[in-house]
Formats: structure tokens, sequence, C-alpha cells
């Protein structure tokens, strides 16, 4: 559902062949998954952080 989403959000912005369409989503997706994972592994420990507290 949300990667149906983000890529009809980014459709205009894309070539018209899929495969760059395509190449595009995998990239934005991906970007956005490791920042995701960034933003999460922060706020663990800023949490562990003020547990030991």
């Amino acid at each position: 559902m949300c990667l149906l989403q983000l890529s009809l959000l980014y459709k205009p912005y894309a070539a018209p062949d899929s495969w760059h369409f395509f190449q595009l989503n995998v990239i934005l997706h991906w970007y956005f998954a490791l920042f995701l994972d960034q933003l999460l592994l922060s706020l663990s420990h800023s949490l562990h952080r003020g547990q030991r507290r």
C-alpha cells in the first residue's frame, strides 16, 4: 500500500519508459528505508540512555 502510494507520488518525475521508473522507485525506497533505519536506531539509543539515568 505504502509502496504504491510512493510510486504514484514520484510518477510525474519519472521517464515514460517503465524500466527507468522502476529503477527510480527502487533507489527512492532504498534511501527511504535507510533513513528510517537510522532514525529508529538513534531513537532507540536515546531511549536506552534515558532509561539508564
